[in-house]
């Protein structure tokens, strides 16, 4: 190579858009549940959070630092090195969670020209790399060296200042092949961005910023993983017996329609119109005529009426019986519910969620230990169909629907012969629906990049190395 004319060197540093970094944001070490993306605008700083895949933001927490040399400055931590996210400068919590944020940070006062430039040096028709290496700015002295590309022969040091008006008197002095040349320049930071800078002579020299230095960016997050379902639980063998006796009789002490509980709920049927005395062979057995009707609000394409027996135990004196059906929500906890449940029983119920009393029909108070009569369950109106809201009384895990029911005393009591298992049948059926949205996991974030030294820590801060003044 030819020795480069060094006096009238004119020296112009020209302003480079910033382009935006991503970097994935991670959750619980390993999670990719987004994004954290920052682009650096003259002064101010755009970190923005996404997330995807069901994930959300509780909390963000952000803090911007400086590089120097290995380490990243300015981040609140312990004296081990461990980042402090509740003493982050910039932090917002979000209820109901949120799926992004944006900050806008104002790096002014973490500009210099401390790293490392590119420098293209065009002369005489020829491009020439060269690298110029800014290694401190200390009490606004500067201090650093460069070598032209590849074979360093031609190096130089660095030296300067930096006036009050934010001007930098850059003092170039070439070693090596180069020997004795020097280059003085005076040029402007005007922003994170860019830096301008001129000398007299006809060279022009390209600065980019190649890499060193730049912003180091830490970016915290509490995240959640949300799910949403709905269940349709309808009234089946899925539903338990869990207890049942004739009226008139008083729990405990009741004598039991049955030996163990609880046990699957049967169909509730009578016998067939042929064959009234083939009790035993379902296939001869049919679901009670005045069943057989639109029941609003209840598909009982799936939803069967149901009892503790296929026919009644106590035609007569009547039957209490008790049901529970469970289903289950999954979560740590709700962000929305709902649930409604549609429902009738021949003769009479009451409705319990978790314990709750959700509502009840047909039936009076003390009707459980009564004789089942008129005065206590109304024989009539059993056919309308009930709708409940039960939103309220839903909860994350086991869920139990109990269900009170009475089949009426059908006998002289109230005027009328003597009850069969055709004429006084039993059966509850309902449909219910439930609907959620829930949080199902809870992490926490950082942008992804280099561990922060602290003590088993796992907490990262990345660089934003396309930033060209840090």
């Amino acid at each position: 190579m030819k020795r480069i004319p060094i006096a009238g060197l004119v020296v112009a540093l020209l302003v480079c858009a910033a382009p935006a970094m991503a970097v994935d944001l991670l959750a619980g070490k390993s999670i990719d549940v987004g994004d954290v993306t920052a682009v650096l605008d003259g002064d101010i700083l755009h970190v923005t959070y996404e997330t995807t895949d069901g994930w959300a933001l509780t909390e963000t927490h952000l803090a911007v630092g400086k590089v120097n040399g290995a380490a990243c400055v300015g981040i609140p931590t312990t004296k081990k090195g461990n980042p402090i996210p509740g003493q982050f400068p910039y932090s917002s919590s979000y209820n109901p969670p949120e799926t992004s944020e944006t900050y806008d940070v104002d790096v002014s006062d973490l500009c210099s020209v401390i790293g490392t430039w590119t420098w293209t040096y065009h002369y005489g028709g020829g491009d020439y790399e060269h690298t110029m290496i800014i290694e401190s700015v200390v009490n606004g002295v500067i201090h650093g060296h460069g070598f032209y590309n590849p074979d360093n022969g031609y190096t130089w040091d660095l030296a300067g200042t930096v006036s009050s008006d934010g001007f930098i008197r850059f003092i170039i002095t070439y070693t090596g092949k180069n020997a004795g040349y020097t280059v003085t320049s005076r040029g402007a930071v005007n922003d994170c961005e860019s830096m301008s800078g001129v000398a007299t002579g006809p060279a022009i020299w390209d600065a980019t910023r190649q890499s060193g230095g730049g912003l180091c960016i830490a970016a915290h997050a509490a995240v959640v993983h949300i799910a949403d379902g709905c269940q349709n639980i309808y009234s089946d063998s899925t539903t338990q017996v869990v207890n049942s006796y004739a009226g008139g009789q008083t729990p405990p002490a009741a004598v039991k329609n049955f030996g163990a509980y609880p046990f699957a709920a049967v169909a509730a049927w009578e016998p067939g119109p042929y064959y009234p005395n083939d009790g035993d062979d379902d296939s001869l057995w049919q679901e009670h005529s005045l069943w057989d009707q639109n029941i609003a609000g209840i598909d009982t394409s799936v939803a069967d009426w149901i009892w503790d027996s296929r026919r009644v135990v106590n035609p007569v004196a009547g039957d209490v019986v008790d049901f529970e059906r469970t289903f289950t929500i999954p979560g740590m906890y709700f962000l929305d519910k709902s649930g409604s449940i549609h429902i009738t029983c021949d003769n009479g119920y009451e409705l319990f969620l978790n314990g709750n009393s959700i509502g009840f029909a047909q039936v009076s108070a003390g009707w459980r230990t009564s004789d089942l009569t008129q005065t206590y369950v109304d024989t009539s109106n059993w056919q309308s169909v009930e709708n409940y809201d039960v939103a309220n009384s839903l909860r994350i895990g086991t869920n139990t629907f109990a269900f009170e029911t009475a089949n009426e005393y059908f006998g002289p009591l109230d005027g009328q012969a003597y009850g069969t298992i055709s004429s006084n049948p039993g059966g509850l059926i309902y449909e219910a629906k439930v609907c959620y949205k829930v949080v199902d996991q809870e992490e926490t974030a950082w942008g992804a990049g280099i561990r922060f030294p602290g003590a088993n820590n796992w907490a990262t801060y990345f660089i934003y190395i396309d930033n060209p003044a840090t």
